[in-house]
Formats: structure tokens, C-alpha cells, sequence
């Protein structure tokens, strides 16, 4: 995200001195922030059928010439049998979004583009951070006191048009596989992205899990994401993506900063709160912590929320998640750093 330049730092210093479940579905839970659950470590085997959706987020940055392929570098090295199906955005004011089918799981796969730190119109988009009520356009059932962050309910709606049609089309009428000369029928639809995108992408499957047209599963895989809503927004969100309780899941890295940002910065003007479940990655990068509703923040030691105050000297580990970089990934020969560029 924006906040990882170091033109951003300083500010804020200021700031500061002013088709396979992947998990159990037999693990329900009651969605109220006032039901605590507690803190556990994840199993070895949803660890691992979740870090495909890392990979796949990690292309978010890459450009278009190397995704129609699937021939972006290590993020697309690590996730076989991929087909691109349609791709968006402008990188400025539209963020660059693509969807493609994953055949090993059946799944058609939605990944939405994290601030680039070398655009302003991106960074705009994190600058505007005052709450605003939720458009009825898109969610006509939410209760009237939902409201989101401005600039991330925007980046989804300049997004949501192409997004449900391609969908759409390809549950309808199948993905055709030439190689093989056959039609493949998605059953599931998995939204992922990274910082920013993992901010536009809960909005999306928010958005898609109520669509009158859409009946089939839509989960919520989020990397490094921040806060998006008010409490109300929290609340229904979790009752929206009940019955399965890990269907919005938000992994966080170590110290990230991210996730607990813009509270450490605007908490005395807006109530931020996260919807969903965070999977915390531990210190040693190996064991992941599962953290419960936003409800059960605070009160232990491991989760990310517990550090009121952001340190900037932890900004690597939003840009990073286990041995694997977030963003300067993507097309072996064209490499961008976007954090040298300043």
C-alpha cells in the first residue's frame, strides 16, 4: 500500500506524536462480534490448501502481457493448471483486476490489484478514509448504518460490472479447455487480493455472496488487508458470510502494520473494525494462529491488533509473507521495485 513509502512514514510519524471447503464446515460458529472464540492454531492442512490463494494474490501487480499466459514468474510458477479468463482496470483510478480458472479445484478465481505505490491516483484511493454510507445500489439489504471506507468502496465499484459478467458467463456456460477440447463448469468462487486488494476483494464477494443470479459458494481470501468499515459494516458482513465461518478470511503477517492502520490514524475521528477471521502468521513464518472475530482482538498477545501504535520499522512484513516478497514478483524480466523507485 501507499503507506510503506517513506514520504508516508514521516507523515504518519507525525501522525502518531499528534470447490474443496477449506475448512471443517462442520466449524460453525454463532456471526456476532459478541461471541468470542478462541485463539487456536490453524491445522497443517488448511495452511496448505490456503497459500495457493497467497500466490494468486501475489499477481495482482504483474501486468497483462505476462498473465494471458500465465507466465508472470514465481506467482504464476506456483499455481499449475491456471487459465486466464478476463482482465480489467487501468492501474489509476480503476485498479487492474483479473479472473482466471483454476482446474485443480474447479474454481474461478477473482484477484484484485493492491496499491501501487508509484501511481498518486492509487494512493488517492487510501487517502480517502473518511467513512461514507454503503451504496444500496450494490447492497440494497445492508442495515442504513453501514458505511465504508470511501476510497475502497469506490475502487469496488469501478470493478463490480465487468466482474459479474464474466462470472456470470463462465458458470453458465462452462470454461472451454482447447487442450483438451472439453468444457470445465465452475462450482465455487474464490475473491482474493493483497493490502488494498484484499480490501476490494471482501467488498467483491461481500457484493457477489448476495446476488440474486450467483448460487454457488463465494469465500473471501484477503492478504495483508486493512479495515474497511464501521462496526454496523462488521457485524453484518459475518452474518452475510455465515454459515461458514471461515468463508472471509484475512491472513496478516507477523507485525504487519497494515491491518491495524487506519485506527492507529483516524481512530479518534472513525471507528475502523475488521469483518471476518484473521489467520496470523507467526513469528517463526510456519505456525498460523487462527484469531477469531474482531471481537477477540486485543485480548491476545499473538493476534495483530494488540499494538495500538504503528511501528514503520515493521513495514516489512506487510511487504512480505513467509520466504515470499508481495510485490516485486511479477515477470522475470521486469522486475518492479516499487519501494527503490522513491
Amino acid at each position: 500500500m501507499f503507506f510503506l513509502t517513506p514520504i508516508y512514514l514521516i507523515l504518519h510519524l507525525v501522525t502518531l506524536t499528534s470447490a474443496t471447503p477449506l475448512v471443517n464446515t462442520d466449524h460453525h460458529i454463532t456471526h456476532s462480534l459478541s461471541a468470542r472464540n478462541r485463539v487456536s492454531l490453524v491445522d497443517k492442512h488448511i495452511i496448505k490448501e490456503l497459500k495457493p490463494y497467497i500466490h494468486f494474490a501475489r499477481t495482482g501487480y504483474c501486468s497483462f502481457e505476462s498473465l494471458a499466459p500465465w507466465k508472470c514468474g514465481e506467482p504464476c510458477d506456483k499455481v499449475k493448471g491456471v487459465s486466464m479468463l478476463s482482465m480489467g482496470g487501468d492501474g489509476f483510478a480503476e485498479p487492474n483486476w483479473h479472473i482466471v480458472y483454476w482446474k485443480e479445484r474447479n474454481e474461478l478465481i477473482s484477484i484484485h490489484e493492491g496499491t501501487a505505490a508509484e501511481k498518486f491516483s492509487s494512493i488517492a484511493i487510501d487517502l480517502q478514509f473518511p467513512l461514507r454510507p454503503i451504496n444500496p445500489k450494490y447492497f440494497p439489504r445492508a442495515p442504513h448504518d453501514v458505511k465504508l471506507h470511501a476510497g475502497f468502496q469506490r475502487a469496488f465499484e469501478t470493478t463490480v460490472q465487468g466482474h459479474l459478467e464474466t462470472l456470470l458467463n463462465y458458470l453458465e456456460n462452462g470454461v472451454y479447455l482447447s487442450e483438451e477440447g472439453k468444457h470445465y463448469y465452475p462450482k465455487s468462487i474464490v475473491v482474493t487480493g493483497y493490502s488494498m486488494g484484499g480490501a476490494v476483494a471482501q467488498l467483491m464477494a461481500l457484493y457477489l455472496r448476495q446476488h440474486p443470479l450467483l448460487h454457488c459458494p463465494v469465500r473471501s481470501i484477503s492478504i495483508g488487508a486493512p479495515q474497511i468499515g464501521n462496526r454496523a459494516f462488521a457485524e453484518w458482513a459475518d452474518k452475510v458470510f455465515s454459515p461458514l465461518y471461515h468463508n472471509n478470511i484475512r491472513i496478516v503477517n507477523k507485525k504487519d502494520p497494515i491491518p491495524g492502520l487506519l485506527n492507529s490514524m483516524v481512530g479518534l475521528l472513525y471507528e475502523y473494525l475488521h469483518s471476518g477471521v484473521e489467520y496470523h502468521v507467526m513469528e517463526d513464518g510456519i505456525a498460523w494462529i487462527d484469531c477469531g472475530t474482531e471481537d477477540n482482538y486485543g485480548q491476545d498477545p499473538q493476534c495483530s491488533n494488540v499494538n495500538k501504535w504503528i511501528d514503520p520499522r515493521n513495514a516489512v512484513d506487510h511487504m512480505n509473507l513467509g520466504k515470499h516478497s508481495m510485490l516485486h514478483v511479477c515477470d522475470r524480466d521486469q522486475k518492479v521495485n516499487y519501494w527503490k523507485q522513491w
